[in-house]
């Protein structure tokens, strides 16, 4: 709720609204934020939406900025002490292979992983790479979210320098050069 809060108190020069809503999925009820149409998002709706479908594209993820990383990391994103997620599952494997190779070529090590259970992919960003989305992003993310960074000891031994892009958790799909 807070966090909901607090993008709609963002956007308000959208005259967004919140509202409590039953939850057909994961809990009972969700908060939801949203805005009258307004033109001012068509080119953003333009660049995301294709053939009424949410779609990654190197254009969407190179415009979404520290800002737009936070964000998502908040809406999507899970933390365990060691672990950092994008859950990403709604998204095919090719896109989730674009959101891996972005963070690769901007950010640092992430990886598609398969849950074979429900056959979707997600992200799974790296340790290292932790680092740096949190420094990217730590100032952007509220209080009420902060259980979503993951603490990482920045003096810990480093692996060797080898990048695999994509795997499951047993099998690489392939690997960086």
């Amino acid at each position: 709720k807070d966090w909901a809060e607090h993008k709609a108190k963002f956007l308000h020069r959208l005259n967004s609204t919140t509202r409590i809503a039953k939850n057909d999925g994961w809990g009972d009820f969700s908060i939801c934020t949203t805005t009258p149409c307004n033109p001012a998002l068509a080119e953003i709706y333009d660049l995301v939406i294709k053939r009424k479908k949410k779609t990654v594209s190197r254009d969407w993820l190179d415009g979404i900025g520290d800002i737009g990383l936070a964000w998502w990391l908040c809406d999507d994103g899970s933390a365990s002490p060691t672990a950092m997620f994008l859950h990403t599952e709604g998204f095919s494997r090719k896109e989730n292979e674009i959101i891996a190779e972005w963070f690769c070529d901007n950010i640092g090590k992430a990886t598609v992983v398969r849950n074979k259970r429900k056959n979707q992919y997600f992200i799974n960003i790296a340790s290292w790479t932790q680092i740096e989305v949190g420094r990217r992003v730590s100032k952007y993310v509220p209080e009420c979210m902060r259980y979503k960074l993951v603490p990482c000891d920045e003096n810990r031994p480093r692996k060797s320098n080898g990048r695999i892009r994509h795997r499951s958790r047993r099998e690489p799909l392939f690997f960086c050069q």
